[in-house]
């Protein structure tokens, strides 16, 4: 019975990194940032409805290197799409300004 418990302890730290296991390298980021008017405008990040770009524009929002689609919408405006490419290491700021409906 004892052999067994200690099969699992170093079976679990051969998988746990904490442990000297293998690790993967950490991928390559970017930092977004929004300057948005309205700022009550929502944002959608690759599909994901992050909030309000208030919300988002002080501390702007991590991503993986690489395109991203960014969407920016408002009731009575026209909505923004955006193709935004992320660089690692690096601070990207997207400008949007939406254009009210006509009544």
């Amino acid at each position: 019975m004892r052999a067994l418990g200690l099969a699992v302890v170093l079976l679990s730290c051969a998988l746990l990194p904490a442990c000297g296991g293998a690790q993967r390298p950490a991928e390559p980021r970017g930092a977004l940032r929004f300057d948005v008017a309205p700022p009550e405008a929502i944002i959608e990040v690759d599909e994901a409805r992050l909030g309000p770009a208030s919300m988002l524009a002080k501390q702007g929002l991590l991503l993986k290197v690489g395109q991203h689609r960014v969407v920016v919408t408002l009731d009575d405006h026209f909505p923004e799409y955006r193709l935004v490419d992320v660089a690692a290491d690096a601070v990207t700021t997207l400008k949007v300004e939406l254009t009210p409906t006509p009544e």
